[in-house]
């Protein structure tokens, strides 16, 4: 393909020197008409090198989302030999966050029951049986630490089923406050597949006394500082979530991560946005944080979780964040703008 194009550039090329001549002279109306047959033949083959180097690039585009696709393929094939599907409750009150950790999970053959919040958690324990539970924390009313006091308050196997916090809360501190509540293992977002489907799998194998003990509760990479400057796209990460959806449904999500991440911007722009507002900025930052760097945008979702946590701690270093928080937003709304919608084309 690339070869053709090349000749079809060389050809206008070597049809444009030919006309040289009539270009530096005055031309009579035989040689203007010939010129302008000249002139559309060299146009002509100029679309027509476009038009091949646009196929070219869709065809590019295709074989990058069939290795995402099978990249995750390969991460559901490496559950272990005979293991049985287990039955998965996701909770999380982001619809995006739910959809892409069921899309993951249900990869690998699992089956997947989701809810939107803390109290459909608690219910959903208490009328059916899990194998486990991925559990958000930050969530209106009853928050995934409530929840999973209660379930844990609870009689019998249903009072004992493994919990894993699933969120990007993961600060050292609040990684303990997920051990504190009841929760059995902790997993930071954004998350792979792999590292999703392992946490499943961990959890499930290990009887619940035991796995307080032996699963690590580790905040994610990049959490402690923001020494490295993180990229603000991880196009991998970006092609293997859009891989595991359906691709109406992987654009809606970007739409609603890039609406998201437009009002944050708008708040953060506002006159004295950091006097009486603080906290919702900060909710807004925990939620853009986590639907965003579960497609790729990493450098937004680091700043944005340390701007987050410059709220509740009341840093003095949270004007700074703040303007780290709207450069990251720039960048990444470009980027969600431009690349994205070429990386998750049909």
């Amino acid at each position: 393909m690339l070869y053709v194009i090349a000749l079809c550039v060389l050809a206008c090329a070597a049809m444009l020197w030919r006309m040289r001549p009539q270009l530096l002279a005055l031309p009579s109306a035989a040689q203007i008409q010939s010129l302008a047959e000249d002139l559309r033949r060299a146009t002509d083959c100029v679309q027509e090198a476009r038009l091949l180097a646009a196929d070219f690039a869709r065809s590019a585009e295709r074989v990058a989302e069939s290795e995402a696709r099978f990249r995750l393929l390969a991460a559901a094939a490496n559950a272990p030999a005979g293991a049985k599907p287990m039955r998965v409750l996701v909770v999380d009150d982001v619809e995006v966050n739910r959809d892409i950790a069921a899309a993951f999970i249900g990869a690998a053959g699992h089956e997947v029951v989701c809810v939107g919040g803390g109290a459909a958690a608690v219910a959903a324990i208490a009328e059916s049986h899990f194998d486990i539970i991925m559990m958000d924390v930050s969530m209106p009313g009853i928050d995934g630490l409530e929840a999973a006091r209660r379930i844990r308050a609870m009689e019998g196997p249903r009072g004992q089923v493994p919990i894993v916090a699933l969120t990007a809360q993961a600060f050292a501190d609040q990684v303990e406050e997920c051990r504190n509540a009841g929760m059995d293992s902790h997993l930071a977002k954004p998350f792979t597949p792999e590292t999703l489907l392992a946490a499943v799998t961990r959890g499930v194998a290990a009887a619940p006394a035991a796995v307080r003990k032996t699963i690590g509760f580790s905040a994610a990479p990049g959490i402690a500082g923001l020494e490295r400057d993180p990229p603000v796209l991880d196009l991998d990460m970006l092609q293997r979530t859009a891989a595991s959806l359906d691709p109406k449904a992987a654009m809606t999500h970007l739409r609603t991560v890039t609406r998201q991440g437009e009002a944050l911007l708008m708040a953060l722009r506002s006159p004295d946005a950091l006097i009486g507002s603080g906290n919702a900025l900060a909710e807004a930052a925990h939620n853009v944080a986590g639907s965003a760097g579960l497609f790729g945008f990493e450098r937004l979702a680091v700043v944005a979780r340390h701007f987050e946590r410059a709220v509740q701690t009341d840093s003095p270093a949270l004007l700074s964040l703040a303007d780290d928080l709207s450069a990251a937003l720039e960048v990444s709304l470009q980027q969600m703008q431009t690349q994205t919608c070429v990386a998750l084309a049909a």
